[in-house]
């Protein structure tokens, strides 16, 4: 997989210097974050979340729609609308990105099965190429079985995340903002750091096994956190004064 990661990051890897190592560093300390207390924060995450994507659609508009508007007019819009909408749809938006991020990692692993990039050759980007002209070349060469089973294999998963934000929210949101954290740890080391990938065991079960065991660490500090909280708000309420009877 890693020549195809190497494509899609367009050569910054191989153009590794400060700034790249220092954005490294930021989304280490922000994955580190996520991963062990996202969910005590997780209205405030998906607010900003919220704010960010509206913004950065709200730049891109009127380029995209050729409309006459200005972008940062746009962009004011796009961060309210986005904001708003992150702050009251809380749940669904933690259950469409758990959807997204467990259909991501289904896919890594079935490509990883398949010896993608490793014993399967993979068509390599160009330097001018669009990463969507990018995804096609790479969806044609794919062997046609594993056409079958990536797309179902991707929906099974995101329906499973979508069902368990219905089901148990507050379990889903421990699992997503865990699942997000190690997932931008594993990023930053492959971009920053690649030699920390070393402790990484080399059989993919192993591999499994400590990607579970770190997301399940994740949200007990996540579930942890949360009770320790909540305890403390409980316990604040009930030392505040009674106002007397009249």
């Amino acid at each position: 997989m890693a020549p195809i990661m190497d494509d899609l990051a367009g050569g910054l890897i191989a153009q590794a210097g400060p700034f790249v190592a220092l954005a490294a560093t930021a989304v280490a300390a922000l994955g580190a974050l996520l991963w062990l207390a996202g969910g005590r924060f997780g209205e405030s995450i998906t607010c900003l979340a919220g704010v960010a994507a509206g913004t950065l659609i709200g730049l891109h508009l009127p380029q995209w729609l050729s409309i006459p508007a200005s972008n940062w007019a746009t962009a004011i819009v796009g961060a309210l609308a986005g904001g708003l909408a992150g702050y009251l749809g809380e749940r669904a938006v933690v259950g469409a990105a758990l959807a997204g991020l467990l259909a991501l990692w289904t896919a890594v692993a079935v490509g990883l099965a398949w010896g993608l990039g490793a014993g399967m050759p993979v068509p390599r980007r160009e330097a001018q190429a669009a990463i969507w002209s990018y995804l096609s070349q790479l969806w044609q060469a794919l062997p046609a079985e594993m056409k079958r089973v990536l797309p179902l294999a991707c929906g099974m998963a995101a329906a499973a995340g979508l069902a368990l934000t219905i089901l148990w929210e507050r379990l889903a949101g421990y699992l997503f903002f865990s699942l997000l954290g190690v997932t931008l740890l594993l990023l930053a080391a492959w971009a920053g750091r690649p030699q920390l990938l070393a402790v990484v065991p080399p059989r993919m079960p192993w591999q499994i096994a400590a990607l579970l065991g770190a997301v399940a660490f994740g949200m007990l500090a996540q579930w942890r956190g949360c009770s320790v909280r909540r305890g403390s708000a409980t316990a604040g309420r009930a030392r505040a004064p009674q106002a007397p009877l009249q």
